[in-house]
């Protein structure tokens, strides 16, 4: 099955220059952005679950460590925080 977009001219004249200077193909070029860019929406929408869970203490392995420095010009709350973007 095949789809077919509609780009700018402008953007499209981008896209031919570009795969040109690389000895690509556009439409080549284009499908290749395209499966680049839906990879980048799942890991965005992974971190949004990742985000979206409830800090757990119970589950943090720096729990023992809260409170045990004195950060006090630094952004409050990065313990909760500390992991995101690990999985």
């Amino acid at each position: 099955m095949s789809h077919v977009f509609q780009l700018p001219d402008d953007i499209y004249a981008e896209i031919v220059t570009y795969a040109a200077r690389h000895g690509q193909n556009p439409d080549a070029l284009v499908v290749d952005m395209v499966k680049d860019g839906v990879e980048q929406l799942k890991q965005t929408d992974k971190m949004a679950v990742v985000r979206t869970q409830s800090y757990d203490p119970a589950r943090d392995p720096l729990t023992s460590f809260i409170g045990a420095f004195d950060f006090s010009n630094e952004e409050s709350g990065w313990i909760e925080h500390h992991d995101e973007g690990m999985e």
